[in-house]
């Protein structure tokens, strides 16, 4: 795969939270992808111009604009096809190094949602985890991917991952969630926070009226021009009810060790402690989605875990795979 750049939403400390870690290279060595075709061009064209027969790499036409799709490893009966979310305003190069390891012997798919990319934005000004599985169900339809998959999202991409997952149970076989930004999170990060007053710290302003006030209530803010807090809301309504949401699907959470460090910034130290509690948490809650969950840590690694420690993602990945098959 090309080497590619984390996308980066903000330049407040949350954002490695909320998407991938700013000026982290990929350095995958896998097939080197055709340049991406044009909207107008069709599935059969984009498809000639692939390095092998068995990989696609498209730009799937909806409506006026396109979503950009990859597909590398062999198809395999019985054996479920991978397929990634990235984070919020990450390509899908992304997951290079993880993609570099599994493509010889097992399919992975990963996609450029709108305005990420080589995927151009969406025309709506406020888009919701809806409309990102909406242009991921006519991506697959268009590009002939076909499930059973193993769901595996990074960051904020469990929002879209869960929203797909309840509107495509029966082909969802297993999930992995790589240091996933959990819905509740921002709600409780907001209640601990301090009454405002003058003479505050500056993180702590910036956490209450940036990071969780207008970069989360504002979706000019971000690429995708995603409403985060009603992309949180509609994932906390499918966690809502007693039942585990996920079932007894095979599940691993993989959780950074690195990112309360990396993402509380300058935070007096008991808050940083009340969102390092806050964080971890919420993120055993999201294990308890499936009664078949696991929750690992990953160290070291910071947010970045498919950059840092790719084989760890691999490896849960394929714990999830050995489950199923």
């Amino acid at each position: 795969m090309k080497a590619g750049r984390y996308g980066v939403l903000t330049v407040a400390a949350s954002v490695a939270l909320l998407s991938g870690c700013g000026g982290a290279e990929s350095s995958g060595a896998g097939p080197e992808p055709a340049e991406p075709t044009t909207a107008e061009t069709t599935t059969e064209t984009a498809s000639e111009t692939t390095p092998a027969s068995n990989d696609l790499i498209l730009d799937v036409p909806i409506g006026d604009r396109r979503i950009h799709v990859t597909c590398f490893g062999p198809e395999q009966e019985g054996v479920p096809t991978v397929l990634f979310e990235s984070g919020g305003g990450a390509p899908s190069d992304a997951w290079d190094r993880v993609v570099d390891i599994m493509a010889p012997t097992r399919r992975v798919c990963s996609y450029d949602r709108a305005g990420v990319g080589a995927s151009p934005p969406a025309p709506e000004a406020r888009r919701t985890n809806k409309d990102l599985v909406a242009d991921l169900e006519a991506t697959l339809a268009g590009a002939g991917i076909e499930g059973p998959f193993v769901m595996v999202s990074w960051s904020i991409g469990v929002l879209p991952l869960t929203v797909f997952t309840d509107a495509h149970r029966a082909d969802v076989a297993g999930v992995v969630l790589v240091d996933p930004r959990p819905p509740q999170v921002s709600a409780r990060f907001l209640a601990a926070l301090p009454p405002k007053r003058k003479g505050e710290p500056e993180a702590v302003r910036a956490w209450r009226d940036d990071d969780l006030g207008t970069f989360e209530h504002d979706p000019s803010q971000n690429p995708e021009h995603l409403d985060i807090v009603a992309s949180y809301a509609e994932v906390n309504a499918l966690l809502d009810p007693p039942e585990p949401f996920f079932g007894d699907l095979p599940l691993v959470l993989l959780s950074a060790s690195g990112t309360p460090a990396a993402a509380w910034g300058d935070l007096p130290p008991a808050l940083r402690k009340e969102f390092d509690r806050i964080h971890s948490e919420e993120q055993h809650a999201l294990v308890a989605e499936s009664t078949n969950g696991r929750y690992e840590l990953v160290s070291p690694s910071g947010h970045a875990i498919p950059d840092e420690q790719p084989q760890a993602v691999v490896d849960a990945i394929e714990s999830v795979l050995s489950a199923i098959t």
